[in-house]
């Protein structure tokens, strides 16, 4: 096969697409539910942390959407599809309704939740061959 004609995000390796994804994923709502959105300068309210939380979603959403189109088998990929939206679903539903003076408390929530979901996913990959 010509080298020029390869599909350069066809050779990205699939465990490694996935790590950034969740990555990216996982500590924007993770870093949300510990730091909040604004941030106290000068005494004065700077929304500048929930611009940094939605770009590190924006990038983790498009991997993780890379990565589910890699998957070739419909019925695995739309398993993963509808795990990774109620995943990230249900974090967000910790995030709302686990209150903020839990301090550390819901960040070692989401950890736990999220530990679990990538741990099962792991599990499904390998399965699956991947």
């Amino acid at each position: 096969m010509n080298r020029t004609t390869v599909n350069p995000v066809a050779s990205i390796n699939f465990r490694t697409l996935s790590l950034a994804a969740y990555f990216f994923s996982f500590a924007a709502i993770s870093g949300y539910a510990t730091y909040g959105s604004t941030v106290n300068v000068g005494g004065r309210q700077d929304d500048g942390l929930l611009y940094v939380w939605l770009v590190g979603a924006l990038i983790g959403s498009i991997l993780i959407v890379a990565k589910n189109q890699m998957l070739r088998d419909r019925s695995l990929r739309m398993r993963v599809y509808l795990s990774d939206l109620a995943i990230l679903g249900a974090a967000l539903l910790v995030v709302a309704i686990l209150p903020a003076s839990f301090g550390l408390v819901r960040p070692l929530v989401l950890l736990v939740l999220l530990g679990a979901y990538y741990r099962w996913y792991n599990k499904l990959m390998v399965s699956h061959g991947f």
